[in-house]
């Protein structure tokens, strides 16, 4: 939170001066930028869309705009023609969701493209699309394409985190109570979630994998192993942190091998497939894909342990959700091949303890370990 983003190569006060006599932004022109500004995102998970909003949302912030994002369709989420974060999550009132399509804001508008990644045709859009990366955030008409913190260019900035505001929308909301009654969670108290990535994560960030993406940071963790050696290291993990085994834990996966699915029920597990799905069918029939991560996601967010393996978008959510809901002590283990996140931890811990000094008694026993593949031996125990 505390963080102060800079443009190492970007003076900000040396632009103003430029801007004073550039017609774009003169008042006197009838071409100064909108208070608002497009983004087009991409074809990747929720989650992935939230961490780069969040991004363009603080640099918005510091050149006083807002935002209109359009809808997405995602390969993780078959048979959704458009999804909007404003109908999942509550979101500030500067960022609002649009009905345009992509193409039509393409159409109307001078759309820039972050080029990060991927050309602008690997989503389906014309390869002819501007494409910069020291792009103005006070002078940009429309953002289209993935992008990180260094992309864009913007005045410096204290980072605020979009976790600050209410998490998901009250139609995901009232799903909560529902999943924790059929699972039986009640009658337990304490329970735990564990986040076994599978699906693409075999194929894009498995280390024996040829198709790897190569940017990305090989994944070696249970997330690429057998069901069975998965099993047995969650067994390893509850001995460690003296966890009863028989206490109800839910396996939140995209693992659809109905062998591997059928092991771990037989070790007692519960699993959507298994335990959620017809249930919620009679009371949902329309629920969808995306609605099962959403719910898998609150489970994260709500369960008093949460293990998870390998890098992925739904730790930073899970890590920031988990802190903030005050009054819950929560155990979050994340076996990360980053380093960096335990760094980005360590850095945030100035504002944790500010925080806890305005409400000490409901955040006192939370736990956040974060351990390295390479550093496992060495890695620190943050506690809050």
């Amino acid at each position: 939170f505390d963080t102060v983003f800079t443009q190492n190569d970007y003076n900000y006060n040396n632009n103003r001066q430029l801007a004073s006599n550039n017609k774009l932004l003169s008042t006197n022109s009838t071409n100064k930028p909108k208070s608002y500004f497009y983004y087009i995102s991409t074809d990747e998970g929720i989650l992935s869309h939230y961490r780069q909003l969040e991004i363009i949302w603080n640099k918005a912030n510091s050149v006083d705009r807002t935002i209109k994002v359009v809808g997405f369709k995602s390969h993780h989420y078959p048979g959704l023609s458009s999804i909007k974060l404003c109908d999942i999550f509550v979101l500030p009132q500067n960022i609002t969701c649009v009905n345009e399509t992509a193409t039509e804001i393409f159409e109307q508008h001078n759309c820039t493209y972050t080029g990060f990644i991927h050309p602008p045709q690997h989503f389906g859009w014309s390869k002819s699309l501007y494409t910069s990366q020291t792009f103005e955030y006070g002078e940009v008409e429309c953002l289209a394409g993935a992008l990180n913190m260094a992309i864009g260019r913007s005045p410096p900035f204290k980072r605020v985190h979009l976790h600050t505001y209410p998490f998901f929308q009250k139609k995901y909301l009232n799903f909560l109570p529902k999943v924790r009654k059929i699972l039986g969670i009640e009658k337990f108290g304490e329970y735990s979630v564990v986040h076994w990535r599978r699906g693409d994560q075999l194929s894009v960030r498995c280390e024996n994998n040829d198709k790897r993406r190569i940017l990305i940071e090989p994944d070696r963790s249970v997330n690429c192993g057998s069901t069975e050696v998965f099993a047995d290291e969650l067994e390893v993990l509850y001995q460690k942190h003296n966890l009863d085994s028989k206490i109800l834990t839910y396996i939140a996966t995209n693992e659809e091998d109905p062998k591997a699915l059928e092991y771990l029920s037989k070790k007692n597990y519960k699993l959507f497939n298994i335990d959620l799905r017809k249930h919620l069918i009679e009371v949902y029939p329309d629920i969808t894909v995306l609605d099962i991560f959403v719910i898998e996601l609150m489970l994260m967010c709500d369960s008093t342990y949460y293990f998870a393996w390998g890098e992925s978008s739904v730790h930073n959510f899970v890590y920031w959700c988990r802190y903030l809901d005050y009054g819950k002590k929560h155990e979050t283990v994340i076996d990360d091949p980053k380093i960096e996140k335990l760094q980005e931890i360590k850095a945030n811990l100035s504002h944790h303890k500010k925080m806890k000094s305005h409400d000490s008694s409901s955040t006192a026993g939370n736990v956040v370990k974060v351990i390295s593949n390479n550093e496992k031996k060495n890695a620190n125990s943050i506690k809050i």
